[in-house]
Protein backbone atom coordinates (compact mmCIF):
# COMPACT_ATOMS: atom_id res chain seq x y z
CA UNK A 1 0.00 0.00 0.00
CA UNK A 2 1.36 3.46 -0.84
CA UNK A 3 2.65 5.63 1.87
CA UNK A 4 0.69 8.73 3.07
CA UNK A 5 1.94 12.04 3.96
CA UNK A 6 0.46 15.69 4.95
CA UNK A 7 2.22 18.46 4.44
CA UNK A 8 1.32 21.92 5.84
CA UNK A 9 2.32 25.08 3.72
CA UNK A 10 2.34 23.36 0.35
CA UNK A 11 0.66 26.23 -1.39
CA UNK A 12 4.11 27.41 -2.75
CA UNK A 13 7.75 27.35 -2.01
CA UNK A 14 9.21 24.22 -0.35
CA UNK A 15 5.57 22.82 0.67
CA UNK A 16 4.65 23.34 -3.09
CA UNK A 17 8.08 20.82 -4.38
CA UNK A 18 7.77 18.66 -1.52
CA UNK A 19 4.05 17.43 -2.09
CA UNK A 20 5.56 17.23 -5.45
CA UNK A 21 8.80 15.11 -4.74
CA UNK A 22 6.44 12.64 -2.42
CA UNK A 23 3.71 12.24 -5.47
CA UNK A 24 6.12 11.71 -7.71
CA UNK A 25 7.78 8.41 -5.43
CA UNK A 26 3.94 6.98 -5.63
CA UNK A 27 2.87 8.32 -2.05
CA UNK A 28 -0.44 9.62 -1.54
CA UNK A 29 0.11 13.05 -0.90
CA UNK A 30 -2.06 15.67 1.03
CA UNK A 31 -1.24 18.86 0.07
CA UNK A 32 -2.61 21.68 2.59
CA UNK A 33 -2.75 25.00 2.53
CA UNK A 34 -5.50 28.14 3.35
CA UNK A 35 -7.11 28.20 -0.22
CA UNK A 36 -6.76 25.44 -2.49
CA UNK A 37 -8.99 27.00 -4.42
CA UNK A 38 -6.71 29.37 -5.41
CA UNK A 39 -3.36 28.08 -4.77
CA UNK A 40 -3.81 24.08 -5.95
CA UNK A 41 -3.53 24.73 -9.40
CA UNK A 42 -0.93 22.69 -11.13
CA UNK A 43 -0.62 20.21 -8.57
CA UNK A 44 -1.99 17.32 -10.45
CA UNK A 45 -3.04 14.11 -9.47
CA UNK A 46 -2.42 15.32 -5.60
CA UNK A 47 -4.92 15.54 -2.97
CA UNK A 48 -5.44 19.25 -1.54
CA UNK A 49 -7.44 20.38 1.39
CA UNK A 50 -7.98 23.72 3.10
CA UNK A 51 -6.06 23.95 6.19
CA UNK A 52 -5.40 26.49 8.49
CA UNK A 53 -2.73 25.89 11.01
CA UNK A 54 -3.92 29.28 13.43
CA UNK A 55 -7.20 27.48 13.49
CA UNK A 56 -7.71 24.28 15.60
CA UNK A 57 -11.22 23.31 13.86
CA UNK A 58 -9.45 23.99 10.42
CA UNK A 59 -6.40 21.66 11.72
CA UNK A 60 -8.85 18.98 13.12
CA UNK A 61 -11.56 19.16 10.02
CA UNK A 62 -8.63 19.03 7.72
CA UNK A 63 -6.88 15.72 9.80
CA UNK A 64 -10.11 13.57 9.77
CA UNK A 65 -10.97 14.10 5.81
CA UNK A 66 -7.49 12.91 4.95
CA UNK A 67 -7.63 10.13 7.40
CA UNK A 68 -10.62 9.11 6.08
CA UNK A 69 -9.81 9.56 2.08
CA UNK A 70 -6.44 8.02 2.76
CA UNK A 71 -7.21 5.71 5.36
CA UNK A 72 -4.36 7.34 7.73
CA UNK A 73 -1.53 9.61 7.58
CA UNK A 74 1.78 7.65 7.71
CA UNK A 75 3.97 11.05 7.70
CA UNK A 76 3.45 14.59 8.61
CA UNK A 77 5.26 17.04 7.92
CA UNK A 78 4.89 20.56 9.62
CA UNK A 79 5.54 22.89 7.00
CA UNK A 80 4.52 25.62 7.47
CA UNK A 81 5.88 29.02 8.36
CA UNK A 82 5.89 32.67 8.49
CA UNK A 83 9.44 35.38 9.04
CA UNK A 84 9.75 38.38 10.69
CA UNK A 85 12.20 40.83 10.34
CA UNK A 86 13.60 43.56 12.80
CA UNK A 87 14.24 44.14 16.41
CA UNK A 88 11.30 42.73 18.65
CA UNK A 89 10.28 45.87 20.58
CA UNK A 90 9.12 47.34 17.22
CA UNK A 91 6.85 44.14 16.34
CA UNK A 92 3.19 44.84 17.08
CA UNK A 93 1.68 42.72 19.23
CA UNK A 94 -0.34 41.01 16.13
CA UNK A 95 3.29 40.24 14.28
CA UNK A 96 4.00 38.43 18.02
CA UNK A 97 0.90 36.78 18.15
CA UNK A 98 1.65 35.16 14.52
CA UNK A 99 5.15 34.30 14.67
CA UNK A 100 4.04 32.04 17.44
CA UNK A 101 0.79 30.59 16.54
CA UNK A 102 2.41 29.53 13.10
CA UNK A 103 5.71 28.71 13.69
CA UNK A 104 5.28 27.08 17.09
CA UNK A 105 1.33 26.02 18.32
CA UNK A 106 0.62 25.79 14.62
CA UNK A 107 2.99 22.72 14.23
CA UNK A 108 2.15 21.68 18.05
CA UNK A 109 -1.98 21.77 17.62
CA UNK A 110 -0.64 19.52 14.39
CA UNK A 111 1.18 16.89 15.82
CA UNK A 112 -1.89 16.58 18.54
CA UNK A 113 -4.29 16.25 15.72
CA UNK A 114 -2.64 13.43 14.16
CA UNK A 115 -1.24 11.52 16.87
CA UNK A 116 -4.58 9.26 17.87
CA UNK A 117 -4.51 7.89 14.18
CA UNK A 118 -0.52 7.48 14.91
CA UNK A 119 -0.70 5.88 17.77
CA UNK A 120 -3.75 2.98 16.96
CA UNK A 121 -1.56 2.25 14.07
CA UNK A 122 1.82 1.51 16.23
CA UNK A 123 3.74 3.89 13.60
CA UNK A 124 4.28 7.43 12.58
CA UNK A 125 7.15 10.26 11.50
CA UNK A 126 6.68 13.49 12.38
CA UNK A 127 8.62 15.80 10.73
CA UNK A 128 9.05 19.85 11.50
CA UNK A 129 10.94 21.98 9.33
CA UNK A 130 12.01 24.19 11.70
CA UNK A 131 15.82 26.53 10.17
CA UNK A 132 19.14 27.03 10.85
CA UNK A 133 17.89 30.04 12.80
CA UNK A 134 16.45 27.27 14.64
CA UNK A 135 20.29 26.36 16.17
CA UNK A 136 21.81 30.07 15.35
CA UNK A 137 21.17 33.14 15.19
CA UNK A 138 21.21 36.92 13.48
CA UNK A 139 20.08 40.29 13.95
CA UNK A 140 16.80 41.28 13.68
CA UNK A 141 15.52 37.55 13.88
CA UNK A 142 15.15 37.01 17.19
CA UNK A 143 11.00 36.60 17.26
CA UNK A 144 11.25 33.77 14.43
CA UNK A 145 14.28 32.18 16.29
CA UNK A 146 12.53 32.35 19.29
CA UNK A 147 9.52 29.99 17.36
CA UNK A 148 12.21 27.71 15.79
CA UNK A 149 14.63 27.37 18.50
CA UNK A 150 11.06 26.02 20.27
CA UNK A 151 10.32 24.01 17.09
CA UNK A 152 13.30 22.04 17.53
CA UNK A 153 13.40 21.54 21.43
CA UNK A 154 9.98 20.70 21.16
CA UNK A 155 11.15 17.74 18.37
CA UNK A 156 13.56 16.14 20.66
CA UNK A 157 11.56 15.91 23.68
CA UNK A 158 8.64 14.68 22.19
CA UNK A 159 11.02 12.14 20.92
CA UNK A 160 10.93 10.48 24.56
CA UNK A 161 7.00 10.58 24.43
CA UNK A 162 6.18 9.27 21.19
CA UNK A 163 8.81 6.44 20.46
CA UNK A 164 7.60 3.66 22.79
CA UNK A 165 4.45 3.96 20.31
CA UNK A 166 6.70 3.29 17.06
CA UNK A 167 6.42 7.16 16.51
CA UNK A 168 9.30 8.94 15.65
CA UNK A 169 10.30 12.38 15.87
CA UNK A 170 12.66 14.48 13.30
CA UNK A 171 13.73 18.10 12.98
CA UNK A 172 14.90 19.21 9.23
CA UNK A 173 16.80 22.77 9.01
CA UNK A 174 17.22 24.60 5.92
CA UNK A 175 19.57 27.26 5.35
CA UNK A 176 18.48 30.18 2.92
CA UNK A 177 15.99 28.72 0.16
CA UNK A 178 15.59 30.30 -3.47
CA UNK A 179 11.72 30.90 -2.53
CA UNK A 180 9.44 33.53 -1.97
CA UNK A 181 9.58 33.46 1.71
CA UNK A 182 11.47 36.56 2.24
CA UNK A 183 8.35 38.57 0.29
CA UNK A 184 5.26 36.90 0.71
CA UNK A 185 6.04 35.46 3.92
CA UNK A 186 7.40 37.38 5.79
CA UNK A 187 6.46 40.22 7.60
CA UNK A 188 8.39 43.56 8.96
CA UNK A 189 8.60 45.04 12.31
CA UNK A 190 9.42 49.09 12.58
CA UNK A 191 12.88 49.13 12.29
CA UNK A 192 12.38 53.30 11.88
CA UNK A 193 11.56 53.88 15.41
CA UNK A 194 15.57 54.51 16.60
CA UNK A 195 18.09 55.12 13.92
CA UNK A 196 20.68 52.58 15.48
CA UNK A 197 17.48 49.84 14.79
CA UNK A 198 17.51 51.34 11.11
CA UNK A 199 21.25 50.72 10.98
CA UNK A 200 21.17 47.45 12.00
CA UNK A 201 17.94 46.61 9.80
CA UNK A 202 19.32 47.81 6.76
CA UNK A 203 23.02 45.84 7.07
CA UNK A 204 20.93 42.77 7.35
CA UNK A 205 18.84 43.29 4.21
CA UNK A 206 22.03 43.96 2.40
CA UNK A 207 24.59 41.33 3.78
CA UNK A 208 22.22 38.37 4.29
CA UNK A 209 18.72 39.02 2.31
CA UNK A 210 21.03 40.40 -0.62
CA UNK A 211 23.30 37.94 -0.94
CA UNK A 212 21.18 34.35 -2.18
CA UNK A 213 24.00 32.82 -4.45
CA UNK A 214 24.78 30.30 -1.66
CA UNK A 215 21.03 29.23 -1.08
CA UNK A 216 19.44 26.06 -1.56
CA UNK A 217 16.91 24.93 -4.03
CA UNK A 218 13.68 23.34 -2.88
CA UNK A 219 14.24 20.15 -4.30
CA UNK A 220 17.30 20.07 -1.52
CA UNK A 221 15.05 20.61 1.40
CA UNK A 222 12.72 18.04 -0.49
CA UNK A 223 15.86 15.49 -0.62
CA UNK A 224 16.42 15.78 2.99
CA UNK A 225 12.93 15.47 4.19
CA UNK A 226 12.01 12.75 1.66
CA UNK A 227 15.30 10.71 3.67
CA UNK A 228 14.20 11.62 6.98
CA UNK A 229 10.45 9.83 6.23
CA UNK A 230 12.01 6.81 5.08
CA UNK A 231 15.95 6.11 6.28
CA UNK A 232 13.83 4.08 9.26
CA UNK A 233 16.20 5.64 11.56
CA UNK A 234 15.67 7.30 15.39
CA UNK A 235 17.77 10.16 13.91
CA UNK A 236 15.79 13.30 15.25
CA UNK A 237 18.25 16.31 13.42
CA UNK A 238 18.86 17.03 9.56
CA UNK A 239 20.10 19.78 7.82
CA UNK A 240 19.28 20.82 4.27
CA UNK A 241 21.63 22.62 2.65
CA UNK A 242 25.31 23.17 2.49
CA UNK A 243 24.87 26.91 3.80
CA UNK A 244 23.69 25.09 6.42
CA UNK A 245 25.62 22.60 7.31
CA UNK A 246 28.47 24.69 7.16
CA UNK A 247 26.75 27.58 9.44
CA UNK A 248 25.86 25.10 11.50
CA UNK A 249 29.84 23.76 11.75
CA UNK A 250 30.85 26.96 12.64
CA UNK A 251 28.12 27.45 15.64
CA UNK A 252 29.24 24.25 16.94
CA UNK A 253 32.84 25.43 17.02
CA UNK A 254 31.99 28.49 18.50
CA UNK A 255 31.72 29.83 22.28
CA UNK A 256 28.11 31.90 22.37
CA UNK A 257 30.74 35.09 22.59
CA UNK A 258 32.47 34.39 20.19
CA UNK A 259 29.47 33.76 17.75
CA UNK A 260 27.76 36.98 18.71
CA UNK A 261 31.45 38.88 18.44
CA UNK A 262 31.29 37.39 14.62
CA UNK A 263 27.81 38.59 14.23
CA UNK A 264 28.44 41.80 15.17
CA UNK A 265 31.31 42.36 13.19
CA UNK A 266 29.73 40.90 10.36
CA UNK A 267 26.76 43.50 10.45
CA UNK A 268 28.56 46.46 11.83
CA UNK A 269 27.13 46.31 14.92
Amino acid sequence: MAKRVLITGASSGMGRDMAQFFAARDWQVAATMRNPDRDAAGLNGINSYALDVTDTESIAAAVAQVEADFGGIDVLVNNAGVGNLGPVEGASPAQVQQQADVNLLGPIHMIRAVLPGMRAAGAGTIINITSIGGRITMPHNALYHAMKWGLEGLTEAMAYELNPFGIRMKSVAPGGVKTDFAGRSLTRANSEMDPEYARQNQAFVTRALGRSEGWSEPEVVSKVVWDAATDGTDQIRYLAGADAVAMNEMRQSSTDEAWVQMMKTNFGI
